[in-house]
C-alpha cells in the first residue's frame, strides 16, 4: 500500500492499493500531486523528475526576477517624476 497524505492535516490524501505481483515503482505518479514533493524510495529515483522540478524553480525564480524589476522601474520612474 502506498501513501500520500496533505500537509496541512496529516490525513491521507491518495491511497494505491499493491498485490505485490508487479513492480510498484511507477505508483509515483498516480501519488503526485502539483502542491507537495513526493518523497520516495531512491530505489524508485528517476532524474526526469528532478530534472521537472529544476526547470520549474528556473521558470519561477525568472518570473520572480521579472515582477521584481518591473515594480523597481516604476519606483524610480515615481521618485524621478517628483
Amino acid at each position: 500500500m502506498h501513501v500520500s497524505f496533505a500537509n496541512e492535516t496529516g490525513m491521507p490524501l491518495r491511497i494505491v492499493k499493491m498485490t505485490g505481483l508487479k513492480h510498484d515503482g511507477p505508483i509515483g505518479k498516480q501519488l503526485e500531486d502539483k502542491r507537495f514533493i513526493l518523497v520516495g524510495d531512491r530505489a524508485y529515483f528517476s532524474i526526469e523528475k528532478v530534472v521537472q522540478y529544476v526547470k520549474i524553480i528556473k521558470i519561477f525564480a525568472a518570473l520572480i526576477a521579472y515582477v521584481l524589476l518591473k515594480w523597481l522601474h516604476v519606483q524610480i520612474q515615481k521618485q524621478i517624476q517628483r
